[in-house]
């Protein structure tokens, strides 16, 4: 069992999230694991991107084929992260956001397209609260992280300055993007590494392997259920000692975000390292989430934003949309509340923590 690490493009969830089908190995290459039903043999790689590692988990009758297919799928994920990072300071989105204010719109590549266009669709309906033009505020309270300072209302202030989803106008018949502020920063974390993981199992989908996982960083798409079983099973721990949630997924993806354990306490009070995009301070309630949803881009994002607008609209958010299911945690003092949308329990199976070590699907 290996328990997978968070990314620095991505809010820090409070599960660790595991994901458990048949004896796990650390694995190097590509390198088959089990001999498997009929001719299907599992096997798994692991790549460091976006900051944390990537693996692939994948069922095929050829060990050729399946490293090919994976060198392909670690392609899409590099290439992704040259597109899409706020860390890179030659990356198309940094490049993008340098242009700022625009004058005219600017070609984009399609990747970048489609993540702004999703982020834009999530923010209307949040009402902002999902903003990802909050990179200058990302960027202050990173800081206020490292040093235990709260910024400057003045920092606040010329941040704030050039956040507002609208600033970012859309053209997708043209395929062009611009800003129309100064000093625009956009910041991806809350959806892009889930595009990656998204676009990686649809490379190997269309690359003929079909039962395929794609974990990256904690986050999870799977495609159709290994042999001989009707799901993969991914495991998240959600706050409990006592108690593991098994989730049984299929063509599905599961992404956990939060803040419950990643604050900078000043003066007595407690800031989170989310960020209201309209008063660009620090939240000082704290929740997580795990989102299921038909993609990991979907699932990736809504799980960021539930975090932002807080448990009860999270959850009104997430029940009002079809095959999308959401367990939240929030936090008061030492004690951590859980609720659940009305399908998730379809999903889930509870477990004795002390039972997590023994099970080997």
């Amino acid at each position: 069992m290996i328990p997978l690490t968070t990314t620095n493009l991505k809010r820090r969830p409070l599960a660790e999230i595991v994901v458990k089908i048949g004896l796990f190995a650390t694995f190097v290459g590509c390198q088959a694991v089990l001999a498997e039903t009929g001719e299907l043999r599992k096997f798994s790689r692991a790549e460091p991107h976006m900051g944390t590692k990537f693996e692939i988990i994948a069922y095929c009758d050829d060990a050729e084929k399946c490293s090919r297919a994976m060198d392909e799928a670690f392609k899409v994920v590099a290439d992704l992260d040259a597109k899409l990072s706020n860390y890179k300071a030659d990356s198309e989105l940094n490049r993008f956001c340098a242009g700022a204010p625009h004058s005219q719109p600017v070609p984009i590549s399609d990747d970048l397209l489609d993540v702004l266009r999703r982020s834009q669709e999530i923010s209307e309906k949040t009402n902002g609260a999902f903003d990802v033009t909050i990179g200058q505020l990302s960027k202050l309270w990173r800081r206020a992280q490292r040093r235990k300072q709260l910024p400057s209302a003045d920092r606040i202030a010329d941040a704030l300055a050039s956040v507002g989803y609208k600033t970012i106008k859309l053209d997708p018949e043209r395929h062009t993007a611009s800003l129309t502020v100064a000093n625009a920063q956009i910041d991806l974390g809350g959806i892009a590494k889930g595009y990656a993981i998204n676009k990686a199992l649809g490379e190997l989908k269309k690359l003929g392997i079909e039962r395929a996982l794609v974990n990256g960083g904690g986050d999870v798409a799977v495609g159709v259920a290994p042999p001989g079983r009707d799901a993969w099973q991914v495991q998240v721990y959600d706050g409990s000692n006592d108690r593991i949630v098994i989730l049984s997924l299929a063509n599905q993806a599961v992404a956990t975000s939060g803040n419950l354990y990643q604050f900078v306490e000043v003066d007595g009070k407690t800031y989170s390292h989310l960020v209201d995009p309209k008063t660009g301070i620090g939240l000082t309630t704290f929740v997580s989430s795990s989102v299921i949803a038909p993609d990991a881009t979907s699932a990736d994002a809504w799980a960021s934003a539930i975090a932002l607008v807080g448990a009860k609209e999270g959850l009104r958010l997430i029940e009002s949309m079809p095959e999308f299911e959401a367990t939240i945690r929030s936090r008061e003092g030492n004690s951590i509340d859980r609720l659940t949308t009305t399908g998730f329990s379809v999903y889930e199976s509870l477990v004795p923590a002390d039972a997590k070590n023994k099970r080997s699907e």
